[in-house]
């Protein structure tokens, strides 16, 4: 059985992320290289992009990004004023 490899562009297209994107995933191991090239490239398996790309469309409703535009604001609290009894 002959084995696919796909390029770090040809992994991203499949699984519609960018090339960074691959990268970052493949450097927080989510992404299994393959092997590397005598030049440094990064090459993956097929099955294994499949794969990845599968999770990350279950990941999301309707397999769609979330994107919240960096961390999420939170909204501040009003301010309370705290009485103090003396005694019970």
């Amino acid at each position: 059985m002959e084995r696919s490899y796909m390029t770090t562009g040809d992994a991203a297209k499949l699984a519609q992320i960018s090339n960074q994107a691959v990268l970052v995933a493949a450097e927080q191991g989510r992404l299994p290289v393959a092997f590397r090239t005598v030049g440094g490239f990064r090459l993956f398996r097929r099955e294994d992009v499949e794969r990845f790309a599968a999770l990350r469309q279950r990941r999301t409703p309707g397999g769609e990004r979330r994107r919240s535009g960096g961390r999420a604001k939170l909204k501040p609290r009003p301010q309370q004023d705290v009485f103090i009894s003396e005694g019970r």
